[in-house]
C-alpha cells in the first residue's frame, strides 16, 4: 500500500483452524455489507477497501488471515509539533469494536504502527513515551531515511507498538518498508509458536547428549572383545 504521512496503522493476524476460514470470510463480508461495499469474489485471497474513516487491506493465508487497518492522521499545525499535537490515535480506534471482538480464530499478532515525519517531534515523543525505555531499540532503514523504534512488548490492549520517523522517502517505498516490517512481526510471532515444544525438548536433548558422550567414549576405549 502507498503510505502517506502521517498515518496510523494497526495490523491484526488471526490464526485459523480449517473450519474457521468460511466464518472468517463471512465476518469480513458482514463488515463490508454494513458499509455498502462489495464482498470479495469467490476464491479471492486479498482485497482492499476504503471505509471512509479507515482503509483495510485483507489477506487470507494458508494458516491465518491478516487485517491491516490504516487511517490518515491530521497534519501537525506547526513543523516540529506544538503543545496540542502530542496526542496520536491508533487506526483500530476507527473500527467497530463489536465486529473486532468477534473476529474468528485466535489472535497471533497485533501491532500498532505510527508513521510520522521526522520533524513531527511532539507526536513522535508521545508515541515513544508509550514504549518501555529499558527495552527500547531503534534502527535506521531505507538508506537512512527512516528511524524505526519498538520495544517488542505487548501493551495493555494486547498489541505491540512501532514508531517510524520518516524523512525523504516516497509513499510507494514507504509502503513497501511498512509491509516488510509487518511481515517480520507476523512471522516472528509464528516462529514463537514452537518455543514451548523447544523448551520441553531441552531435558530430552540433555539426556541424549550425555548418552552420546558415553557412547563416544566407549567406542574410543573399546578393544576387539568389546566391539561386538
Amino acid at each position: 500500500e502507498s503510505v502517506q504521512l502521517p498515518t496510523a496503522i494497526t495490523h491484526v493476524v488471526m490464526w485459523l483452524a480449517p473450519d474457521d476460514r468460511a466464518r472468517s470470510m463471512a465476518h469480513l463480508c458482514s463488515l463490508l455489507a454494513d458499509h455498502h461495499l462489495a464482498s470479495p469474489q469467490p476464491g479471492a485471497t486479498h482485497m482492499r477497501a476504503d471505509f471512509g474513516a479507515f482503509r483495510l487491506r485483507w489477506e487470507m493465508h494458508t494458516e491465518f488471515v491478516s487485517y491491516t487497518f490504516m487511517r490518515d492522521l491530521p497534519q501537525s499545525p506547526v513543523a516540529g509539533g506544538d503543545a496540542g499535537a502530542g496526542a496520536v490515535g491508533k487506526a483500530i480506534e476507527a473500527v467497530d469494536t463489536v465486529w473486532l471482538s468477534e473476529l474468528p480464530g485466535e489472535c497471533l499478532c497485533q501491532m500498532h504502527v505510527t508513521v510520522l515525519a521526522q520533524d513531527d517531534v511532539s507526536r513522535a515523543a508521545s508515541v515513544r513515551a508509550a514504549l518501555q525505555e529499558a527495552a527500547l531499540i531503534g534502527s535506521t532503514v531505507g538508506e537512512g531515511e527512516v528511524e524505526v523504534y519498538t520495544d517488542f512488548s505487548i501493551q495493555a490492549d494486547g498489541a505491540s507498538q512501532m514508531l517510524l520517523c520518516v524523512g525523504a522517502l516516497s509513499p510507494r517505498r514507504l509502503g513497501r518498508l511498512v509491509q516488510r516490517l509487518l511481515e517480520i512481526e507476523t512471522y516472528r510471532m509464528a516462529a514463537l509458536l514452537g518455543l514451548p515444544e523447544a523448551r520441553n525438548s531441552i531435558s530430552m536433548l540433555s539426556r541424549g547428549e550425555s548418552e552420546l558422550a558415553s557412547l563416544a567414549m566407549a567406542i574410543r576405549t573399546a578393544d576387539s572383545q568389546d566391539e561386538p
